[in-house]
Parts: C-alpha cells; sequence; structure tokens
C-alpha cells in the first residue's frame, strides 16, 4: 500500500532531510516516532501529495506520486488518502456535518447527508452534527476531523501528532477511535508522533532518528 524508498526532500533553507525507507500493507498499522525535525511531518506531506521527493520512489496504493500532476494528485488524495492534521483545519463556521459532506463535494463524490450523519454518529457526535465547529471542544473537533478522513473510504489514513498535546485519558480515546476507524473503511494507518504512549497499540513501530 505503501512504499517510500530512497528518498530525499530539499528545502527552500537549502537544507536537505532524507527519509528512512518505510513500508505498509493494505489495512496494516504503523505508528512512526521520532523527535521534532527528524521528517516524521515531511513523510505525510509526502505521502498526501503535498510536497514532492528530489530523489527516491513515493508510491501509494501502486501508484508512484511523481508520475502524477499537481491537480492529479490532489484528486487522488481527495479519493484515495484521510489526514488528520495536528492542527485540524477544518472550517469553525461550518457544522460538524457541513465539514464532512463538504470532503465529499472536494472528491467529488455525491454528497451523502445519511452516510456524514452516520460517521457522526460512529464517533459519538450524534447530538453535535448540526453545531458549529467553532462550538465544540477540541476533542470533538478531532473527532470532526477523523469522521472527514474516512468519508469517503480512502485506502490510507495519514495523522500526525494525533495526541501529543491530550493528557492519558483523551490520548487513549482519541487513538481507540482513530484505529476503530481505519478498521470501519479497511484502511492502512499510519501515525506520525513523538508520543510513546501509544506505541503499545501497534504492532508496527519504526524510529525515525
Amino acid at each position: 500500500m505503501i512504499t517510500v524508498e530512497n528518498v530525499t526532500v530539499s528545502y527552500r533553507t537549502g537544507a536537505d532531510i532524507k527519509i528512512p525507507d518505510v513500508t505498509l500493507d493494505s489495512a496494516e498499522s504503523l505508528v512512526v516516532l521520532g523527535r521534532s525535525g527528524q521528517g516524521k511531518s515531511t513523510l505525510i506531506h509526502l505521502l498526501a501529495g503535498l510536497i514532492t521527493a528530489q530523489s527516491g520512489v513515493v508510491s501509494v496504493a501502486g501508484i508512484n506520486l511523481a508520475d502524477l500532476t499537481e491537480r492529479a494528485r490532489d484528486a487522488f488524495r481527495a479519493n484515495s488518502v484521510g489526514i488528520v492534521f495536528q492542527k485540524l483545519h477544518l472550517f469553525l463556521d461550518l457544522t460538524a456535518l457541513e465539514n464532512i459532506t463538504f470532503a465529499q463535494n472536494l472528491a467529488g463524490n455525491s454528497i451523502n447527508e445519511t452516510h456524514a450523519s452516520e460517521l457522526l454518529a460512529f464517533l459519538g457526535l450524534q447530538k453535535f452534527q448540526d453545531v458549529t465547529v467553532a462550538r465544540l471542544s477540541h476533542g470533538q473537533a478531532q473527532r470532526v476531523a477523523i469522521a472527514r478522513a474516512i468519508v469517503n473510504r480512502p485506502k490510507i489514513i495519514l495523522a500526525d501528532e494525533p495526541t501529543s498535546s491530550l493528557d492519558d485519558e483523551n490520548a487513549a480515546s482519541a487513538l481507540k477511535l482513530l484505529i476503530d476507524a481505519a478498521k470501519s473503511v479497511n484502511a492502512a494507518l499510519l501515525v506520525a508522533t513523538h508520543d510513546r504512549r501509544i506505541v503499545s497499540s501497534f504492532s508496527r513501530v519504526q524510529e525515525f532518528v
């Protein structure tokens, strides 16, 4: 499902980052651990097609992302990749339900409010679907972001530091929701973090050093 091999990313500052090789099979889960600056977020951005590598191979679902135009990468990301960013990037003035249906529309899919509502209910937000995100707690907004990530039944789900700012109880709850959500759509799950509390929840762990 995911292959990252011999990848180097160059930044405008002149810094080059060598990304360790990563592989991930369908429906498998992997946590990538490392300190800030070790390339974890860069890996997320590469797999999402938000940036491109200067060398090496970044392949997702059998597609070499370097072979796609920028427009094709956008379409691929909208339909095949679910992302839960550390900063959630939700629309604060839209309701929870509207944030989910917007993701459907962005992917070029028909808006299915019933499906979106069922996802919110699955994540315990049935009472909040018509509440604007600005009025939700951080934990509730994070669940909206997870629902948005899985609404188009992606092949992979990427999460960047989903638990690092949470206490133990809320971190465990958020992680379980994320893992259950990935299983519900049979997606591969890759979590990038420095939070070692979550390691025991994954069958595979890879350290970036």
